[in-house]
């Protein structure tokens, strides 16, 4: 039995369409190096996090 009675609205029909003069979905050059900064201290962070448990448990 489902519990959908009633159609989606017009608005959530149209909520995936993009207009023409919409700007492109890409983040800015100062944003992909915040991006890539932060991907870097992630793993950075990961690596350590390993080896001081790792360390810890000897």
């Amino acid at each position: 039995m489902s519990t959908r009675t009633q159609a989606p609205s017009a608005a959530a029909a149209q909520a995936g369409e993009v207009l023409w003069s919409d700007p492109r979905d890409e983040p800015s050059p100062e944003a992909r190096r915040a991006q890539r900064m932060l991907r870097r201290a992630g793993l950075l962070l990961a690596v350590l996090g390993f080896v001081a448990a790792v360390l810890l448990v000897r």
